[in-house]
């Protein structure tokens, strides 16, 4: 990846974030996402325990995680779109990072038809609503780094929160799998914003997302 005038391990960070195959009341954690000087919670709400009922947790999980993903797709499409993005490996990276996040929604929507669940094929409304006033704002391809890498490290660490809660111990390798993906996402994003040290996606939580939100 370059910026400016520095390279930032090139094509080994896009190698390093190919495609891994995976086999097969609650209070949300707010998770803030900055871009520039706008500021934005993330999943902040309570849901509803009667919806939750009705669902197993392990269906609520992966709804949710779903729903992230295709919130990614779509955000990465909207920079893909904008104009912003100048510098060519940002470019590809976004491409790439997007049809990443398009095999996780299509896994997790795999799995939750398995679980006995309706998957959920479309972008989180809740973490939609949040970022729109950011995505809006966006002026330049940092600022749409910033936003991805904020988007990027929610998913890493919802997934890591996520370990351990399924009724079935297997969905715990499907989504830590993903979860690795997005957290090599992180590492790349960081590089290119100069970030040092890269954070640390999997040893924390506060930006995670809660199941449940914005899907029952």
């Amino acid at each position: 990846l370059r910026l400016g005038g520095t390279t930032v391990l090139g094509a080994a960070v896009l190698a390093a974030c190919g495609s891994d195959k995976v086999a097969s009341t609650t209070t949300t954690t707010g998770a803030a996402t900055t871009t520039g000087a706008a500021t934005t919670t993330l999943g902040s709400g309570t849901t509803t325990s009667g919806a939750m009922a009705e669902m197993s947790m392990d269906v609520l999980v992966l709804r949710t995680a779903q729903s992230i993903e295709e919130l990614a797709v779509v955000a990465y499409q909207t920079a893909i779109d904008s104009g912003l993005v100048k510098t060519g490996a940002i470019g590809d990276a976004a491409k790439l990072f997007q049809a990443q996040h398009k095999e996780h929604a299509a896994l997790f929507a795999s799995l939750t038809k398995k679980a006995g669940g309706e998957p959920f094929a479309k972008p989180n409304p809740v973490i939609l609503d949040a970022i729109t006033p950011a995505v809006k704002a966006l002026k330049d391809e940092m600022g749409i780094v910033h936003l991805a890498l904020d988007l990027e490290t929610a998913a890493a660490e919802t997934y890591q929160s996520n370990v351990g809660m399924f009724m079935d111990a297997a969905l715990n390798q499907a989504i830590m799998t993903v979860g690795g993906v997005e957290a090599r996402h992180v590492a790349a994003l960081s590089s290119v914003l100069a970030m040092a040290p890269v954070p640390k996606a999997f040893q924390i939580t506060d930006k995670a997302v809660a199941f449940g939100t914005g899907v029952k």
